[in-house]
Order: structure tokens, then C-alpha cells, then sequence
């Protein structure tokens, strides 16, 4: 049991330095599915806390009580007490991974390799640490299932307090005060011809991974589709710096976003040619390592 807490404590923490310094992981690209889940809005609490850190707090809870509650076995009040706190630590565990692995399949839609490995060990350990105390009887069977559901009641608390308080855009809050305004394909960036049957409007930010993936699409589409479709590609910066629709708190993963956007925009005003290389380029995938956003410095 302190083996697999001590796995998952070491996952947390990597998990955790990530949150804080934005560093890519191994396997975890930009547009793989763990990207997709490490940067959502529910992995913080508040859009401030990242999960990562409750999770490191309590593991470290966790084995300190696991490798004490032996030891003070003569003292029949302390180790009752370490033994409930053990199945109150272990509820917890077991909640918030079936609340983090419900939240990956049905928000998300999307599985972290790393949070699932921690969400299993979670819930193993916590399973182990029912029956170890069971066997070991430090406290009453009574007290323990207590504990246990005070334990799973502090992971739905969890739950509860993300959906409170995790920001939310305008758009997921069902207004936008303003009108959306009407795009003349004949004076913007378009993909296709401008008089198509059907003009698209697409919106995406320059260091979007999904958006780098559709981007990719657009000239097969229109060929395939011989000419009816055209799309007028509207770069909007996700960073906080100059979009007041994304939510505030948290890290700022689209950094540098707003001013890619203007320089794209005043290439385009200046030389239209020389914007579609310079869009081309932002989108431009490496061939040994993948696609990775474009720095302002770049």
C-alpha cells in the first residue's frame, strides 16, 4: 500500500509541477487526448488550485498515517484515530477519481494516461486499506464504514465546489451581449473561392492544437467538395490578454495568442501572399516531433 501511494503521490507531483510551469509531458502532446484533459477548466479548482496539488497533499497524508498507525498500536486511542483518518483519506481518493474519470468520459471526452493511472492506484489502495483495517481492527467496523462515508462525502464536496466555482465562458453561461458581426469573405483571409454556395466562417487561435488539426483540412475539404464550400478562417486569440469571453484565474496556456493574431492580421492588410505562407507556417508541423504552438519570439 505504500508502494502504490508512494506511485501515486510521484504522478500527482509531476502532474502538479506541469500545472504550474505549463512543461510538455512525455505522451502528452499538443492534441493528444491527455493535453485535452490536463488543459481543461477541471483540472483547478477555482481555476487557481490544480487538482494535482490536492492530490500530492493527500497521498502525502496518506502514507505518513499508513506508516504510523503500526506504530502506535499500544496506544489505543491514537491509533483509532490514524485509522480513521486512513479511511477518511480513502473515501476521498475513491471519489474524486470516479469524479475525475466521469468528468474525462462524459465533459471531456477525452482520457489522460496519467490521471487514469493515478485514479486506478487511487482506487486500489483505497480498497486494500478497507480491508487492512477490517483485518487489523484498530477501530470499530461501525466507526471505520463512518469514516469511510465521511471520506466520499469530502470527494461529492469536491465535485461540488468545481461546479461552483470553476469559470465558466459567456458563451457556456448562454449570453453573448453583443451581435456577432457580419464577415465580408471579399476582405478577409479565405480558403476557397469568396463567392462559394456556402461560406464558413472559422474561428481558431494560432497555438490551438484542435485548431491546427481542422486547419489542416481546409483546402481538402474545399477540393473535394469542388468549389461549393469556401472558408473565411477569423484567427481569435484564446488568451485572457484580449478576449474577455475566456475566464480569468489560472494559468494563461495561449500566452502570446493576441499578438500572433496582429501580426497576422496586419500581414494580411499588407501582403496578402506573403500572409498565407506566414499561416501556413504558424500550422506547420515538425516532422520528428509533432506540432508545438509558435512563440511571439518565433
Amino acid at each position: 500500500m505504500v508502494l502504490l501511494g508512494t506511485i501515486a503521490l510521484v504522478i500527482s507531483a509531476v502532474l502538479c509541477i506541469h500545472a504550474f510551469n505549463g512543461r510538455g509531458l512525455i505522451g502528452c502532446s499538443a492534441g493528444s487526448s491527455c493535453n485535452q484533459v490536463l488543459g481543461s477548466r477541471w483540472s483547478f479548482v477555482g481555476g487557481i488550485i490544480p487538482i494535482s496539488a490536492l492530490a500530492v497533499f493527500a497521498y502525502i497524508i496518506y502514507i505518513v498515517t499508513l506508516l504510523s498507525v503500526d506504530r502506535f498500536e499500544g496506544d489505543l486511542r491514537f491509533s483509532r484515530f490514524l485509522s480513521c483518518l486512513l479511511m477518511v483519506v480513502a473515501g476521498a481518493i475513491v471519489a474524486a477519481a470516479i469524479w475525475f474519470i466521469w468528468l474525462q468520459k462524459n465533459y471531456i471526452r477525452a482520457f489522460c494516461p496519467y490521471c487514469m493511472t493515478a485514479h486506478s492506484i487511487g482506487i486500489v489502495v483505497a480498497v486494500l486499506t478497507a480491508v487492512y483495517l477490517a483485518i487489523r481492527r484498530y477501530a470499530p467496523l461501525w466507526l471505520s464504514a463512518l469514516c469511510l462515508v465521511g471520506g466520499l462525502l469530502s470527494g461529492v464536496a469536491l465535485a461540488g465546489v468545481q461546479l461552483a466555482t470553476t469559470p465558466r465562458t459567456a458563451f457556456e453561461r448562454g449570453f453573448i451581449p453583443e451581435d456577432m458581426p457580419m464577415l465580408d469573405p471579399h476582405s478577409l483571409p479565405v480558403v476557397g473561392d469568396p463567392d462559394a454556395e456556402h461560406v464558413v466562417t472559422l474561428l481558431f487561435d494560432y497555438q490551438c492544437s484542435h485548431c491546427q488539426r481542422v486547419h489542416s483540412m481546409l483546402q481538402e475539404v474545399v477540393d473535394r467538395l469542388g468549389g461549393s464550400v469556401a472558408f473565411v478562417t477569423c484567427p481569435v486569440p484564446l488568451s485572457v490578454d484580449c478576449n474577455p469571453y475566456v475566464p480569468a484565474g489560472g494559468e494563461d496556456r495561449f500566452k502570446g495568442s493576441c499578438e500572433l493574431t496582429e501580426m497576422a492580421l496586419a500581414l494580411w492588410r499588407k501582403n496578402q501572399g506573403a500572409f498565407r505562407a506566414y499561416d501556413a507556417w504558424l500550422f506547420e508541423p515538425d516532422p520528428n516531433s509533432g506540432w508545438y504552438p509558435r512563440s511571439v519570439e518565433d
